[in-house]
């Protein structure tokens, strides 16, 4: 036998195969509910809607707006992305302009990384073509 004898329950191996099981748990629950959602295919229509908006007259059409072409599509991301990141991922609102930073140098560290590596194989290319001719 070689080494000591660990016991099973306070190897490191047992304590990351605990966390992994319980991550690998966690997305086969939320695979097992997008399942139904991901496997079938759905198709909505709105001619009720439409035909409601033609029925009302120019007063109701002011109070209950519901046309989609004067929806402002950058405020209604922007609202859905501060409420789910606030009900759904429950961050606190004060840690967005630490976000922002971090995003920031991620972006930066990811053009780095892709200039770098596009101009390793454009050296390589090049090294292999003045082989080869």
């Amino acid at each position: 036998m070689y080494g000591c004898v660990i016991p099973m329950r306070k190897s490191i191996w047992y304590l990351l195969n605990c966390r992994m099981m319980k991550i690998y748990r966690k997305i086969h629950k939320l695979s097992n509910v997008l399942k139904y959602f991901s496997s079938n295919e759905f198709r909505f229509d709105n001619d009720n809607v439409r035909s409601l908006s033609e029925k009302l007259d120019d007063r109701d059409k002011r109070i209950f707006a519901f046309d989609m072409r004067n929806l402002d599509w950058n405020n209604l991301f922007r609202v859905s992305l501060y409420g789910l990141r606030l009900y759904v991922v429950k961050d606190d609102p004060s840690n967005i302009p630490e976000s922002i930073k971090r995003y920031e140098r991620l972006k930066v560290l990811h053009y780095t990384t892709l200039a770098i590596v596009y101009s390793l194989a454009l050296w390589a290319l090049y090294a292999l073509l003045k082989f080869i001719f």
